[in-house]
């Protein structure tokens, strides 16, 4: 097999499963930006949806919560260019329904729209930050399944880090997954280290 062909079987050697991407990197990678480019579709239909009202809620309600699968089964590493070009989407969104261009939608104003609804802003969330979350409680989640206790997920994540979530154990021992990890445990603003560490010794 030659280069051209060895780099064609990367970006397609993988598939489509429960809504989300198997494979290769590349293949993950290059399949992000094809569903970033429907994405972007759905968010022009969506601009030019007349009633402001009703922009709105399809907005609130289901718009921004559509990539959240994708941040609970890819790794953080992969999906950063996603969540870049998906919160600008949102931005444009949000512009739209407010009536005015994206580019005076001040960097404060955005990131107090973002926050909770509790904290005062309008509960859109920053998918850069949020998909570490996504990714933990993912992983979290699957380590209380049978198919996670019979992998020993949970003693295996225990062992690599201490109470406070810190990485005690060599990274180039784990396998790529756990690097993943807990490089979101350590990256996330959302999830606390301890949190994540807590939940596991349930």
């Amino acid at each position: 097999m030659n280069t051209s062909e060895a780099d064609k079987c990367n970006f397609t050697y993988g598939l489509k499963i429960l809504g989300s991407y198997v494979g290769t990197e590349a293949f993950r990678i290059d399949r992000l930006r094809r569903y970033a480019e429907d994405l972007d579709d759905v968010k022009n239909k969506l601009m030019q949806y007349p009633d402001l009202q009703g922009r709105w809620l399809l907005f609130s309600k289901c718009f921004v919560y559509k990539p959240y699968h994708i941040f609970r089964t890819i790794p953080p590493e992969l999906t950063l260019e996603l969540a870049l070009r998906f919160e600008q989407m949102k931005r444009e969104v949000l512009a739209s329904v407010m009536l005015i261009n994206p580019e005076d939608v001040s960097e404060q104003l955005y990131s107090i729209c973002n926050l909770s609804l509790a904290n005062g802003g309008l509960g859109l969330h920053n998918v850069i930050e949020v998909r570490f979350a996504a990714f933990i409680s993912s992983v979290v989640a699957f380590s209380q399944t049978r198919a996670g206790e019979a992998l020993q997920v949970r003693g295996l994540i225990l062992s690599a880090v201490d109470e406070h979530g810190n990485i005690i154990a060599a990274s180039e021992n784990l396998p790529p997954l756990w690097t993943s990890l807990f490089k979101s445990i350590i990256n996330s603003r959302v999830f606390q280290n301890t949190t994540c560490v807590s939940c596991l010794k349930q």
